[in-house]
C-alpha cells in the first residue's frame, strides 16, 4: 500500500473535498477492496447521494471516455494509488455494482440508526423504533413541559421558577421552560449530573471580619477640593459604602460595583477622579466583594441545581413520550450507542450487519458533535491502530465552515481525530474549483484583514484563532472556477417611504431581474441569516413574475389546487369546520364532484349537503382507502389547473399514498401535507435560503441582502468546563452569568464565558465565510445606507472591502471584475415540460402489517365522531395517572392543549373520567398495593409502570404492531417475571360487560404474545384486564 493509511485534509470551500474522498473510494476499489468494507459517512442525504453518484459516474466515464480515464488515473496517482488501466477500473466497477446493496455510503445519522436497529436491546430502544419527525418531537417536548408544569403543588412550582430565574417574575413560564430545555438538554446528556453543583458554597464574612475592616474604612477621610469642600464623587462613594456597613440589606452591591471607587478597584485601577486610592479602601472593597461572592454563589448554585433537576425530570417525561410514539430523536441514537458501547464490539457488528469496516471515510467532519464523536471513537481507534493490516482512516473537513454549533457541531473534533492518526497525516487544500478569482479576492480581502482595530476587542483572541485556519484562496488553474467573475459591495438605493433596512431586500429583487435578463439560465441564490424573511422574499419575487422557491422546496399547499384538496381532507376530519367548508364550497371541487357518481347535489356551503359529502368520503376511505377515495377529485382538478398546479397535485397524491393513515384519523396526514416541503418538479433557478441551507451548494450568482443584523453579537446560554484528567477540576455546567458577576465569582467563570463566546463568534465568522464562498461567477452584497451596528456583517464588510467610505445610497463601495460576465453563464437549460395526466393512484397492494385491532373501523363515520373524540380524550386523561387515582390536576388545560380541536368534548370527558375513578374496581386497578397482591409479588419485588407502550414483533410470520394503554411489569432481581396488561375501552355496549370484553379477547391475547416475546415472561404470568371507562368495571380475561 503506497498511499498514506491515515489522511486528514482541512479543505477550504470549493477545494474539492468530495473529489478527494471519491478518489480515495475508487482507489480502494481498484486495489481489490470489498465495497462492503468501506464506510463513507457525511452529514446530509444530498451529500451522501452525491458521493455515490460521483463514484459511479467517474468509474463509468473512465470505461467509455479516454479523457475521463486519464483524469481518473491522474487523480488516483495524486492520491497515492498505482495508476490503473481501463480493465482494472471496469472490474472494480462490476464488483461495486454487484454489491451495491452492501455499499456503506450514508449520513452519519443513518449509520448510527443502522447500528442501533441491529442492537435495539443493548441500546435500550423501544422495539420497532423510528427517528421521529420534527413536528412529533416538538409535540413530545410540549407534552413533557406540560407535565413539568403539573408536577407538585403550586407552591413548589413557584419555588422552582423562583430558583430557575433567580427570583425574576415571568408570565411566560412555559416559554421560559422551553428555552431552558431547548438550550440545555443536549448538555445535560453529555455531562454528569453533578456538573450542575456549582459554584462551591462560600462562607459570608464574619461579624468580626466586618468590624475589623470597618475600623480601617472609618480611618479614611474624604478628599477635599481646593475650596475646602468635600470631593463630590468621593463623598458619594464613601457614603454608599458606609450605608452598607450600617444597613447591608438596603444596598445592592452589584449596583455599587458599577460605579465609583468600588468599580475602579475591581478594574485594578489605582486612582479615582485623579486621586490615589488608599489601601484601606482596597481592603474594604475586597470585603464587599467577598460578601457579594457568598450571596451570589448561593443564588447561582441554587439556579444551576434547579436547572439540573428540571432537565432530569424533563428527560424522564420526554423518554415516556418517545416510548409512546415508538421512536427517538436523531440525537438520542449516538447517546444510546455510547452508553451501550456498541462500536467497541466489532464481532457483534460483523454478525448483525454482515459487514466489517476496513476503511473509514469521514466527510464534513467539522459538523460532528461531541456525542457523535464519542460514539465513533472506538471504531476510529480500532481502525487507526490496525494500519499494519491494511486498514485506513480518511477524513475531510474545514473548521472555517463549522456552522452547526447550534445543534452540537464542534470543529475541534478535527483536532481530536488527529490524535489517533500517525504524525504528519494532515494536509490542507485551498485552491478553489468553484469560485472565480475575483470572488476569492473579495473573500481574501475580508478575512485577511482580521482582526480589525477596536472591533470586538473582548473576543479578539477568538478572531485571531479563527484566522489561523484561513489562508489566501486562489482559483484552481483549469478548473470550473477558472473563468471571469464579479464581486461587489453596494449601498442600497433609497426607496420612498421604505425603512432603510428594507431597501437591501428590494435591491436584491431588482438584481435578480437584471441577472435573468442577461442570463435566463443562471442559477441564483439569495442568502439570508434567518428563516423568517424567506417566505416574504419568495412572495415578492413571484409578484414580479419571477419563479422562485425556498431551498428544499415549498410546502405543497403553496399550490392553490393542493390547498383546496387539503381543505377537503380537513372537512372530512372536522365536519363542523365552517372555514374549511367555505374554502371547499367556493372551489372547483363541487362542480367536479357533480360529474362523479354518488356525490349529492346542492350547495356545499349548506351544512346538510357538506355533511352528506363528508359522510360519503369517509365511507369510501374506509372501503377503498384514502388514495382511491380522493383520486377522482384530484384527477378532475388537475385537468383544469396550470401545469405547475398539476405537478403539485401529483406530488400530493404521492405523499398521500406513502403516508396513508392507519389509525382512523387524518390529522397527521393533513399536518404533513401543510408543512412538508417538496421541490417543484420543474425546479426554480432562483432560490431563497438561509446560509445554513446553502452549505455544500454552489450557485452562479449569489446575493446577500441581510447583512445589517448583529451576526457577531454573542450571548451564551450555557457556560461549560470540561473535566481535565490532568487536574482535579471537575466538569461544570452553569447557566449564563453576567460579566460583572464573573468578575465577582472569578475563576473559572470568566474563562468559561470566553470559551462559550469564542465558539459562537467563530461560528458567526464561518457563516459569513460560507455565504461568500457559495458564489461561482457573481457575488453581490448589499448594505443599508445607515451606519451599520458594530457587531453586524455589514460593518465588517464596510470596514474591509468598503474602507469605511461614506454610505451614500446607490453607490458601489467595492467592485472587482465586470458585472456583464453573468451574461456569459450558460446553464444546463430547462427540459421542455410535457402535459402528462395525473395517474390514478390506487391503494398499495404491497404486504400489510397486522395490528391487534384490525377488526375495528379505520375511519369514523360522522355518527361515531363524538364517541371517538371522547375515546381520544379519555385515553389522554387516563395516561396521566400513575398510582394516584385522584383526577390529575389541571386536566382540563392539559387536554385542551394537546387536543385543541376537541375542546368541545373536554367537559364531557372530565365527567366520564371522574365517574370512572369513583368506582372501587377502578380504584383497585390503579392502586399500587392491590397490584402487588394481584401479581403475587415477593419481598423486594418492584413494579415498573409503562403507559402508551408501542411494540413491534413478529408472531406467526406476521409483523404485529400496537400500543398497550397501560403495562405493569413485576421486576424481580433485574428481570420481569409477571405483567398486567390493561386496555381502556370507552365504547357503549348493549350486552353484559363480560360479553363486551370478550369481543376484544383476540386483541388482548395479541398483547399478551407481544409482552411475552419482548420481555421474556411466561404467558401464564401475564394478566389481561379491560377497564370499561363508562361504567368503571374491570374485566379480567
Amino acid at each position: 500500500m503506497s498511499f498514506s493509511p491515515h489522511l486528514l485534509i482541512r479543505a477550504s470551500a470549493g477545494s474539492g473535498k468530495t473529489h478527494s474522498l471519491t478518489s480515495r473510494f475508487i482507489g480502494l476499489l481498484v486495489m481489490g477492496e470489498d465495497p462492503s468494507g468501506i464506510l463513507a459517512v457525511t452529514f446530509t442525504r444530498l451529500a451522501a447521494g452525491e458521493i455515490m453518484e460521483r463514484v459511479l459516474r467517474r468509474m463509468l466515464s473512465a470505461t467509455t471516455s479516454t479523457a475521463a480515464l486519464k483524469e481518473l488515473q491522474a487523480s488516483l496517482v495524486t492520491a497515492g494509488f498505482p495508476q490503473p488501466n481501463e480493465e482494472q477500473i471496469a472490474v472494480a466497477l462490476r464488483r461495486l455494482l454487484s454489491e451495491l446493496h452492501r455499499c456503506n455510503v450514508s449520513t452519519l445519522d443513518a449509520f448510527f440508526a443502522r447500528l442501533a436497529t441491529a442492537h435495539t436491546f443493548e441500546c435500550g430502544l423501544p422495539p420497532g423504533w423510528t427517528i421521529l419527525e420534527t413536528e412529533k418531537l416538538e409535540a413530545i417536548q410540549a407534552g413533557a413541559i406540560q407535565k413539568l408544569l403539573s408536577m407538585g403543588t403550586q407552591v413548589e412550582a413557584r419555588l422552582l421558577m423562583h430558583r430557575l430565574s433567580r427570583g425574576s417574575a415571568s408570565s411566560q413560564v412555559a416559554n421560559q421552560l422551553q428555552a431552558i430545555v431547548s438550550h440545555a438538554h443536549d448538555k445535560y446528556l453529555e455531562f454528569p449530573p453533578e456538573a450542575w453543583l456549582n459554584p462551591e458554597p462560600i462562607a459570608a464574612p464574619s461579624d468580626r471580619e466586618i468590624q475589623f475592616v470597618r475600623e480601617q474604612f472609618e480611618s479614611v477621610e474624604c478628599p477635599k477640593t481646593k475650596s475646602g469642600t468635600l470631593q463630590k464623587n468621593w463623598n458619594k462613594s464613601l457614603e454608599l459604602i458606609r450605608t452598607w456597613f450600617d444597613q447591608p440589606a438596603s444596598i445592592d452591591l452589584m449596583k455599587l460595583f458599577e460605579s465609583g471607587i468600588a468599580k475602579k478597584i475591581l478594574e485594578s485601577e489605582t486612582r479615582f477622579d485623579s486621586i490615589d486610592i488608599p489601601d484601606e479602601l482596597r481592603v474594604t472593597v475586597e470585603l464587599l466583594v467577598h460578601s457579594a461572592r457568598a450571596s451570589m454563589a448561593a443564588v447561582i448554585r441554587a439556579q444551576n441545581i434547579a436547572t439540573g433537576e428540571l432537565l432530569a425530570n424533563y428527560d424522564h417525561f420526554r423518554a415516556i413520550g418517545l416510548r409512546a410514539r415508538g421512536g427517538v430523536g436523531y440525537q438520542d441514537v449516538p447517546q444510546a450507542l455510547v452508553i451501550a458501547d456498541v462500536l467497541a464490539s466489532p464481532g457483534t457488528i460483523l454478525y448483525r450487519l454482515d459487514a466489517s469496516t476496513r476503511h473509514l471515510l469521514l466527510d464534513e467532519f467539522q459538523d460532528t458533535s461531541m456525542m457523535q464523536f464519542a460514539a465513533l471513537r472506538p471504531l476510529i481507534e480500532e481502525i487507526a491502530s490496525d494500519s499494519a493490516e491494511g486498514r485506513t482512516v480518511f477524513c475531510v473537513g474545514d473548521p472555517k465552515q463549522a456552522i452547526y454549533g447550534w445543534r452540537g457541531g464542534r470543529a475541534e473534533v478535527l483536532d481530536l481525530l488527529e490524535q489517533y492518526l500517525v504524525p504528519g497525516s494532515s494536509m490542507s487544500l485551498d485552491d478553489s474549483y468553484r469560485s472565480s478569482q475575483e470572488i476569492l479576492d473579495g473573500v481574501n480581502e475580508v478575512f485577511s484583514s482580521l482582526p480589525l482595530p477596536q472591533w470586538l476587542e473582548e473576543d479578539r483572541q477568538a478572531v485571531v484563532s479563527w484566522c489561523e485556519n484561513f489562508h489566501d484562496h486562489v482559483t484552481a488553474s483549469g478548473g470550473p472556477g477558472d473563468t471571469p467573475g464579479h464581486v461587489a459591495l453596494r449601498v442600497a438605493r433609497e426607496h420612498p417611504e421604505r425603512d432603510p433596512n428594507i431597501c437591501p431586500y428590494i435591491d436584491a429583487i431588482e438584481e435578480v431581474e437584471k441577472v435573468i435578463q442577461k442570463s435566463p439560465e443562471a442559477s441564483i441564490a439569495i442568502l439570508v441569516r434567518k428563516n423568517k424573511n424567506i417566505a416574504k422574499m419568495v412572495a415578492a419575487l413571484r409578484e414580479r413574475g419571477i419563479d422562485a422557491s425556498e431551498e428544499g422546496g415549498n410546502p405543497l399547499v403553496d399550490s392553490p389546487a393542493v390547498g383546496r384538496l387539503v381543505a377537503l381532507l380537513e372537512l372530512v376530519e372536522h365536519p363542523g369546520d365552517a372555514t374549511m367548508r367555505f374554502a371547499v364550497a367556493r372551489s372547483p371541487l363541487p362542480e367536479i364532484a357533480s360529474k362523479l357518481a354518488g356525490f349529492p347535489s346542492g350547495d356545499w356551503l349548506d351544512p346538510a349537503v357538506a355533511e352528506k359529502v363528508t359522510t360519503l368520503l369517509r365511507a369510501r376511505i374506509h372501503q377503498s382507502g384514502i388514495v382511491d377515495a380522493i383520486a377522482p377529485l384530484a384527477d378532475g382538478l388537475a385537468q383544469i389547473c396550470s401545469l405547475e398546479d398539476r405537478s403539485r397535485i401529483h406530488q400530493m397524491m404521492e405523499q398521500v399514498r406513502l403516508r396513508k393513515p392507519t389509525n382512523g384519523r387524518l390529522q397527521e396526514l393533513i399536518s404533513h401535507l401543510r408543512n412538508h416541503r417538496l421541490a417543484s418538479p420543474s425546479g426554480s433557478r432562483v432560490q431563497v435560503m438561509t446560509v445554513h441551507q446553502a452549505k455544500g451548494l454552489g450557485r452562479d450568482v449569489v446575493i446577500l441582502p441581510e447583512l445589517s443584523a448583529d451576526w457577531f453579537k454573542v450571548l451564551p446560554q450555557l457556560l461549560e468546563r470540561k473535566g481535565n484528567p490532568e487536574s482535579t477540576d471537575p466538569p461544570w455546567l452553569s447557566r449564563y452569568i453576567k460579566k460583572l458577576e464573573q468578575q465577582i465569582l472569578q475563576h473559572p467563570y470568566p474563562e468559561m464565558n470566553l470559551q462559550a463566546r469564542r465558539r459562537q463568534l467563530q461560528e458567526s465568522l464561518s457563516v459569513l465565510y460560507v455565504a461568500m464562498t457559495r458564489a461561482k461567477r457573481s457575488l453581490t452584497m448589499i448594505i443599508p445606507a445607515t451606519r451599520p451596528p458594530k457587531a453586524s456583517a455589514a460593518y465588517l464588510l464596510w470596514s474591509t472591502l468598503g474602507q469605511s467610505q461614506p454610505l451614500v445610497p446607490g453607490t458601489t463601495l467595492f467592485e472587482k471584475g465586470d458585472a456583464s460576465v453573468v451574461g456569459d453563464i450558460i446553464g444546463e437549460g430547462d427540459s421542455p415540460s410535457q402535459d402528462a395526466p395525473i395517474p390514478t393512484l390506487g391503494a398499495s397492494t404491497t404486504g400489510s402489517t397486522m395490528t391487534p385491532s384490525m377488526h375495528a373501523s379505520r375511519f369514523p363515520s360522522l355518527r361515531s365522531l363524538h364517541a371517538q373524540s371522547l375515546g381520544t380524550l379519555a385515553h389522554l386523561a387516563l395516561e396521566q395517572i400513575d398510582w394516584d387515582v385522584t383526577e390529575p390536576r389541571d386536566l382540563t388545560a392539559a387536554l385542551n392543549k394537546q387536543q385543541p380541536r376537541l375542546a368541545s368534548f373536554t367537559g364531557e370527558t372530565i365527567e366520564l373520567i371522574g365517574h370512572c375513578l369513583e368506582q372501587e374496581t377502578c380504584q383497585q386497578l390503579f392502586d399500587r398495593e392491590a397490584t402487588l397482591q394481584r401479581l403475587e409479588a415477593q419481598e423486594n419485588d418492584e413494579l415498573i409502570l409503562e403507559r402508551e407502550v408501542p411494540f413491534s414483533c413478529e408472531i406467526d410470520q406476521n409483523l404485529l404492531n400496537g400500543i398497550i394503554d397501560r403495562l405493569v411489569l413485576l421486576n424481580r432481581s433485574g428481570s420481569a417475571v409477571a405483567a398486567e396488561v390493561i386496555d381502556f375501552k370507552t365504547d357503549q355496549f348493549s350486552g353484559s360487560a363480560l360479553d363486551a370484553a370478550e369481543k376484544h379477547r383476540e386483541q388482548l391475547e395479541s398483547y399478551r404474545k407481544a409482552v411475552s416475546r419482548t420481555w421474556g415472561i411466561e404467558p401464564t404470568m401475564i394478566a389481561l384486564r379491560i377497564l370499561l371507562v363508562r361504567s368503571g368495571e374491570v374485566i379480567t380475561l
